[in-house]
């Protein structure tokens, strides 16, 4: 009992102190992210996205790259993941009915 009237009173706590502050804590976050944003748009020069069965599996695959200046090289990060076949949209699910491998066209959220 002890315990929940500790975390009751931590949670209201919490809530008073983000209601306080929140005017301060969303101008943070939004001049971080407009700070970051430019070079998190410039340091990816190229991404693919592709889905391939594996098996009775789904794997959703994206590719990044970027041009590292210090090292004067390209990098490559390969981001994998597991999907489930009903969270495919049926257009994409009719796509891969027919290939192994197809390769998603992506949008530039901006």
């Amino acid at each position: 009992m002890i315990i929940e009237l500790l975390l009751l009173g931590s949670v209201i706590a919490a809530g008073v102190a983000v209601k306080k502050y929140w005017e301060e804590i969303k101008n943070w976050a939004i001049n971080a992210y407009n700070k970051l944003a430019p070079f998190i748009k410039q340091a990816v020069q190229e991404a693919a996205a592709y889905l391939q069965k594996f098996g009775q599996s789904i794997r959703s695959i994206a590719n990044y790259y970027w041009f590292k200046p210090e090292t004067k090289t390209w990098q490559e990060t390969t981001v994998t993941r597991e999907m489930n076949y009903n969270d495919i949209p049926d257009e994409i699910r009719e796509k891969l009915s027919r290939h192994n491998k197809i390769e998603l066209e992506l949008t530039n959220a901006q």
